[in-house]
């Protein structure tokens, strides 16, 4: 992880850990999503905004904006699916999804865990312990 993916990684924790303390500062989570968000953009670091994106989804959820969390994690999703950070990606579908039931979105909650779940299936094989392998060969 670059410098600057570190800084925007402590920003965005900043920035979350700070939302129950109150609405004032959880428009200075916000602030400090949204200037992490620009730097990434600035230092060309792809999967640093895709978190950005992540984070800003996760707040807008909070302050009950259904179209800026949408906007938010389709922007995420598109970036991801761009960098081919499968992890990264799962992890986005099952927040989302998380967020998607929350509001009462169950169909397409039920289509972006469908989405994580598939991906596990393309991803590399689980760890096996060699008793399986050989009962498997």
């Amino acid at each position: 992880m670059s410098a600057v993916a570190g800084d925007l990684a402590i920003l965005a924790l900043m920035g979350v850990f700070l939302i129950p303390a109150g609405l004032l500062i959880f428009r200075e989570a916000e602030r400090f999503a949204g200037q992490a968000l620009e730097v990434a953009e600035r230092s060309s670091e792809p999967a640093t905004v895709a978190e950005s994106h992540m984070w800003l989804g996760r707040l807008a959820a909070v302050r009950g904006d259904d179209s800026a969390v949408d906007a938010e994690f389709a922007a995420a999703i598109a970036a991801l699916e761009e960098l081919g950070a499968a992890e990264r990606l799962r992890r986005c579908h099952m927040t989302y999804a998380e967020i998607l039931e929350s509001r009462g979105d169950l169909a397409n909650a039920n289509e972006h865990l469908k989405r994580a779940i598939g991906s596990m299936r393309t991803g590399p094989a689980p760890y096996q312990p060699r008793e399986v392998q050989a009962a498997r060969a």
